[in-house]
């Protein structure tokens, strides 16, 4: 009998959104190849989790990946693995969804896999983001052992001798299995020289029992991470990993199943709330990450780091929605149409085709930033929202006999104790946020899926520091794990770190000097006359007849040309009709001072269009095309449109006075698997004129907003 257990699980996963050319890379560079190489050692095991995403994408487009797989299933190699289908972070789901992910995975390998009943029982826990309350979540589903990262067990006292064994946990009478991952063995595998690895799992010999350790990582880092399929191929790093195991007599490759059935537990634990030591830095505020490296640092150099540094810990997952308002707006919209699914009858069709729309939606890419790009990615994030459009859509035509309908609700819709807004008809539906400036956070056009204001605010992060050094650093000079790389994709990326006071919302009412220009919105070094951005504003109307009429209102001061200080009421009258795809915004300046008001007002739009440089994405100025939707302008119109003839929409805002137009791109730097890059978020456009009021007196002033659909052009 062998002396020591080892398994092998990998995770492959690509979000809903990313785009062909990734999905085929990946295909090609990592995961081909690595089934290439194990079918060529019959006595290597692997557990294999793919995402549903994934597995839709090639299933519809590289089915001959799964024809491989199968084979290697059918021949006892790979072991396949449950989870949710759509990858989703499991603790942000309510119970309904969590059973149905699971499910939905389930019913997708029995379908297409013809004998993997062994892997129902295993969980592949998206990110490894761990709260003891799943237990019963996952026990309800038919789920008996999942895998954690060390920390989880460190964070409970379990020390890394006692790493090499499954643990059993328990909440309200269900019980199931954890299987510990040592960090070695995710940054050995594949970096370090196999030998590395087999001499680690040799030491847990020794004391009397069978060690079982546990490998389970991503098998991106097999081929698709950056330098690393010339290393595990080219090289041949993966041959001499496999022929390794395959010569040492003292090591045997089991399945999850088997060691969960055949070998005892290693004890009992209870893990706090928690993910992997990276991602839980990750969550901290930017500024507080830099303190945890900094002591993470110091007790580097200290003899009793090791064992201290165990107990340093970051944040929780859920931190993510507050540190990133725009990741809180995707989960609060998610989480409201959860809910009114969870209220129909569940056998209904139309309601199931709505549900998975649902719970493409809760992909987690789009929710969280680390060292992927993830939130950062405006592709992810839209392909996230435009699937919360699609089941909103499709939970009407179960609701609604006809087009001819409209709705207004007024609650908490983002959990942050203030009631937001919601519009809807049959073309477009919107959200307001009255207590945070009475600005327009969503703003979504239907017939072509687009949410048109799934913007990001620029905002420092903590590896912009690096940024600043790359001058002085040097390029890597061995394959390094992605944590360690500092490497930028473009030059000058110190240049977009410039960063915003205020969420990339729109209809915002800003008041500004009249030295204010384009460039100095941009860098946001404009001076802000007065205390409306971000404010709260009264709901002083909501009236639904025909139409919705909503009413916000602020009273605050601004600072006129003069220096004096003046009262300014300002009165936002947003109307949505039942048959138009559009919204109208009357905006009503009263000056209630002693004094004469002379500013310039500027009412502030963020639209997301994806991609600011592409020739199909432009502006029209009256009609006559000036720009790209990065082009810094300053520019008078009578009416302004943002064109995206790709998803065939047109964005037009029609003012009811002489105004200018100013525009700039919003850009972020963000990190990725390849190193620090720039990023186009969204378009600013200004509507903005300077206005004059005597005491007591009052300006309105009217713009429509409307969506156009272009017709699709014959191939």
């Amino acid at each position: 009998m062998s002396e020591i257990k080892f398994n092998l699980t990998l995770h492959i996963h690509q979000p809903i959104g990313n785009f062909d050319h990734v999905m085929a890379r990946a295909i090609d560079l990592a995961y081909m190849p690595f089934l290439g190489v194990l079918a060529a050692h019959p006595g290597i095991k692997v557990n294999l989790h793919v995402s549903g995403c994934l597995l839709e994408w090639m299933e519809e487009n590289r089915s001959d990946y799964l024809d491989r797989v199968r084979v290697l299933v059918e021949g006892g190699q790979i072991e396949l693995f449950g989870g949710g289908f759509y990858e989703p972070i499991f603790t942000m789901l309510p119970e309904c969804d969590r059973q149905g992910q699971i499910e939905m995975y389930r019913d997708y390998l029995r379908e297409h896999f013809d004998d993997v009943s062994a892997g129902f029982q295993g969980y592949w826990l998206t990110e490894r983001v761990w709260e003891q309350s799943l237990v019963q979540s996952l026990f309800d589903a038919g789920i008996r052992y999942t895998l954690c990262d060390d920390t989880h067990f460190f964070y409970a006292g379990v020390s890394e001798r006692e790493l090499d064994g499954y643990y059993l946990t328990e909440d309200q009478g269900r019980v199931m299995a954890v299987f510990p991952i040592p960090e070695f063995l995710r940054y050995a595998i594949p970096f370090k020289d196999p030998q590395d690895t087999i001499a680690y799992l040799r030491t847990f010999k020794g004391d009397g029992r069978t060690p079982l350790l546990v490998y389970g990582d991503d098998g991106e880092k097999f081929g698709m991470w950056p330098e690393t399929n010339e290393h595990v191929y080219g090289d041949g790093w993966l041959e001499r990993f496999f022929s390794a195991l395959g010569e040492a007599d003292d090591i045997e490759l089991v399945f999850l199943s088997e060691a969960y059935e055949k070998l005892p537990p290693r004890g009992r634990v209870f893990l706090p709330d928690a993910s992997y030591r990276e991602m839980t830095e990750w969550a901290l505020p930017a500024r507080e990450i830099r303190n945890l490296v900094q002591l993470e640092n110091e007790l580097k150099s200290r003899p009793d780091g090791a064992a201290l540094r165990r107990f340093v810990r970051g944040g929780s997952w859920r931190n993510f929605r507050v540190k990133y308002p725009e990741a809180n707006r995707l989960y609060s919209r998610m989480m409201h149409l959860s809910k009114e699914l969870a209220e129909l009858d569940s056998d209904d069709p139309a309601v199931a085709e709505a549900r998975r729309e649902l719970y493409r939606s809760q992909c987690n890419c789009a929710y969280w930033h680390g060292i992927f790009g993830g939130l950062y990615l405006p592709h992810l994030r839209d392909r996230v929202a435009r699937a919360m459009i699609d089941c909103e859509v499709k939970l009407a035509g179960i609701r609604y006999a006809t087009d001819q309908w409209i709705r207004v609700e007024a609650s908490d819709l983002d959990c942050d104790g203030a009631e937001e807004i919601y519009l809807a008809n049959a073309a477009v539906s919107a959200c307001l946020a009255p207590d945070s400036g009475g600005t327009l956070y969503e703003f979504n056009a239907k017939e072509t899926s687009y949410p048109l204001l799934n913007t990001l605010a620029r905002r420092y992060e903590a590896y912009h520091d690096r940024v600043h050094e790359l001058s002085r650093a040097g390029e890597e000079e061995k394959v390094a794990s992605i944590h360690d790389r500092v490497r930028a994709k473009q030059d000058k990326l110190e240049t977009l770190l410039v960063y915003d006071s205020n969420k990339r919302t729109s209809l915002i009412d800003r008041f500004l000097r009249s030295d204010a220009t384009v460039q100095t919105l941009q860098d946001n070094s404009a001076q802000e006359q007065g205390d409306f951005v971000g404010r709260p504003y009264e709901i002083e109307q909501i009236e639904a007849r025909v139409n919705v009429q909503v009413v916000l209102g602020r009273t605050s001061l601004v600072q006129s040309e003069q220096g004096e200080m003046l009262p300014i009421n300002v009165s936002k009258t947003i109307t949505m009709l039942r048959e138009h795809a559009g919204l109208s915004v009357d905006v009503t300046i009263t000056n209630s001072g002693a004094e004469q008001l002379s500013t310039r007002y500027a009412q502030e739009w963020n639209f997301s269009m994806l991609a600011g440089e592409a020739p199909d994405r432009y502006y029209l100025a009256d009609g006559e095309m000036c720009g790209n939707l990065s082009t810094v302008m300053m520019r008078s119109a009578g009416v302004f449109s943002l064109v995206d003839e790709w998803r065939r929409t047109v964005v037009r805002l029609t003012p009811g006075r002489d105004v200018e137009f100013w525009t700039y791109p919003v850009k972020t730097v963000s990190q990725s698997e390849d190193g620090f890059e720039g990023l186009y978020q969204c378009s600013a456009v200004i509507v903005t004129f300077p206005i004059k009021l005597e005491p007591g007196a009052r300006e309105t002033f009217h713009i429509d907003l409307d969506v156009e659909v272009l017709e699709k052009k014959n191939d």
